[in-house]
């Protein structure tokens, strides 16, 4: 065989990994620049309204018409994302549990996905009323019993609540816990 041939041979040889190396580096700047493209989406906030948007009958879940859901969403974007006051305009706000009859719902709210911060809100009439928040959580955000038993809490969102009592030897942390019945 004549080295020109074999040459050419090689040649051959080669280009299917040369196509297919071409191929992983085109395919590792594609995914490179969509990583890069959606890393702002990432950091995003938002409002989710989590299952009090929908009804459960039957078993299962139908998003509600009911009017309520408009003025719960209009409420967290017109309180919460001010109180956030996230830069770049990330907020993320989100119901974290509602009373059965939705008058009354945790919310917790922050920068980012992660919503650190939490807060409850009730419902008089057609308006939703926010609940002070200043020392009325735990660092582990459990809420004060202080509010709990003065707006009525329900259980179902708040089902553990704290007292400050440093003294008491059934403290832990410098809270005496109870349950919310």
């Amino acid at each position: 065989m004549s080295k020109k041939a074999s040459k050419n041979t090689s040649k051959k040889q080669d280009q299917p990994y040369a196509v297919l190396i071409l191929s992983i580096v085109l395919l590792i700047v594609a995914a490179g620049l969509a990583v890069f493209a959606s890393y702002g989406t990432f950091e995003r906030g938002g409002i989710s309204l989590g299952t009090f948007e929908f009804d459960f009958k039957s078993n299962k879940a139908v998003r509600s018409n009911d009017p309520s859901i408009d003025s719960v969403s209009k409420f967290l974007e017109e309180n919460f994302i001010k109180l956030a006051a996230c830069p770049k305009n990330n907020a993320s706000v989100n119901i974290i549990e509602h009373s059965n009859d939705k008058t009354q719902i945790l919310v917790g709210y922050g920068c980012g996905r992660v919503g650190d911060g939490r807060a409850f809100a009730t419902k008089e009439g057609d308006n939703w009323k926010l609940l002070p928040i200043t020392n009325n959580f735990t660092p582990m955000n459990i809420p004060a019993c202080s509010l709990v038993d003065k707006y009525k809490l329900q259980p179902r969102i708040a089902p553990v609540c704290a007292t400050r009592n440093d003294k008491s030897p059934k403290s832990i942390n410098g809270y005496v816990y109870r349950l919310n019945k």
